[in-house]
């Protein structure tokens, strides 16, 4: 069987905009092992909850390995990621 184990990294970057901003985004999991052409879902929680700007940008950091769209990742071949 090939696996793909996915290490998931939170890079954040807070912008200056008027309203409450965010203090942290917590993910339903920290990692992953997938098989090639399995896929799962991350779900995030920002909080506070009255933060104004709650979009998530989401991204591989290599997509030969896995691919994400919104949330949702496929493994695509066996390595790490």
């Amino acid at each position: 069987m090939c696996f793909t184990t996915i290490i998931i990294v939170i890079i954040g970057t807070i912008f200056f905009v008027r309203g409450v901003q965010a203090k942290t985004i917590t993910l339903n999991k920290s990692a992953i092992t997938l098989k090639v052409g399995e896929t799962t879902e991350l779900t995030y929680t920002i909080n506070p909850d009255n933060t104004k700007n709650k979009s998530v940008k989401w991204v591989s950091s290599n997509n030969s390995i896995a691919v994400v769209n919104d949330g949702k990742i496929t493994g695509k071949n066996e390595e790490f990621a």
